[in-house]
């Protein structure tokens, strides 16, 4: 059963939040992953990493649950880095 608050506040903050979670937890790999010699108040890189993934990994989730019964939308594209040039 789907149901449509496409027009809801609630909603639509539901879906803003899910989104920044997603996001945030994107930003902070991405630092991780690029730039982890600058991070000195983690003694684990791997496990905070993994803690990281999680994060992104509930946010896309709820989004994804969200508006497949919610909303009268399509459900979020897959975030993909393009490949880089060789």
């Amino acid at each position: 059963m789907k149901l449509d608050y496409s027009n809801s506040l609630k909603l639509r903050a539901l879906i803003r939040k899910y989104e920044y979670e997603r996001d945030a937890a994107i930003a902070n790999l991405q630092t991780y992953f690029e730039n982890s010699v600058g991070i000195g108040e983690h003694g684990d890189i791997v496990e905070e990493m993994h803690l990281q993934v999680e994060k992104l990994e509930s946010a896309e989730g709820r989004l994804k649950v969200l508006i497949s019964y919610f909303a009268n939308l399509n459900p979020p594209e897959q975030t993909e880095t393009p490949p880089a040039d060789d």
